[in-house]
């Protein structure tokens, strides 16, 4: 299973009380649908399926599909189960397309109603939400399954990467087992890496499935030997993580 928005967490999560119209209960409150990933404000970022599907809602127009709370978004259905990606920039998909597990649909945003009462978030932000069929608007028996966070594994705090560290054949550096932590949480494979520190070809291995996935960008002569492809991805791949690059190669 892919990764809704690689390198983010969960801010609020389904079942949260506060200022939504599912389920109100005897203080005027409702539950929270989906997931919210917070992106701190800023938008832009890449947003994968979860799963392979069909999309059958492409909403640039806000007052179509499952309601302009939900701003511009996007519908994927994969058997029983539709996955909804809301609150997005810009949709590059349509209804009617097929897409397979991790494929690009879209940039995170702030359409809709992106101001929550509970949580820590205030603006930009994904908010996904997984219904069961007959796919109703609170449905309170599908939590999201597909969520997916850095830090499943995490041996160490966040703190700072040194660019000179994430190199193959490092050993025991705290830099490489936040790449590690990092690189778990975006589910490029079903299995996870050990957070061990050790940059060793598993760690290679998912940095690789990490720039052509991801990033979509061909691997460089620097990549191909061995080493991560420099400051400029380094700094991209821990984007919204908490962690600070720095360059100490010069």
């Amino acid at each position: 299973m892919g990764h809704p928005i690689p390198g983010f967490e969960v801010s609020t999560r389904y079942g949260a009380r506060g200022g939504w119209s599912c389920d109100e209960d005897q203080h005027g409150e409702g539950m929270h649908t989906g997931d919210d990933y917070t992106t701190s404000g800023q938008i832009g970022f890449r947003v994968n399926a979860t799963l392979g599907g069909t999309v059958v809602i492409a909403s640039r127009d806000t007052h179509n599909g499952w309601g302009e709370e939900y701003g511009r978004h996007v519908v994927i259905e994969s058997g029983d189960v539709r996955h909804g990606y809301c609150h997005l920039e810009e949709i590059v998909v349509d209804v009617g397309d097929e897409v397979t597990e991790g494929k690009r649909i879209g940039r995170s945003g702030n359409t809709g109603k992106v101001k929550g009462d509970v949580g820590p978030f205030e603006g930009a932000h994904l908010h996904y939400e997984e219904r069961n069929s007959p796919f109703r608007f609170c449905d309170d028996s599908r939590r999201p399954r597909l969520s997916r966070e850095p830090g499943p594994d995490a041996t160490v705090d966040v703190g700072t990467v040194l660019l000179s560290r994430l190199q193959f054949g490092q050993e025991d550096s705290d830099s490489v087992r936040r790449l590690q932590d990092v690189l778990n949480g975006m589910a490029l494979t079903p299995k996870l890496l050990r957070v061990t520190g050790n940059y060793g070809r598993g760690t290679r291995r998912r940095v690789r499935l990490w720039q052509t996935q991801v990033v979509g960008e061909p691997i460089g002569s620097e990549f191909a030997t061995g080493s991560f492809p420099g400051v400029r991805q380094a700094r991209k791949i821990f984007e919204g993580t908490g962690n600070a690059v720095v360059d100490d190669t010069t």
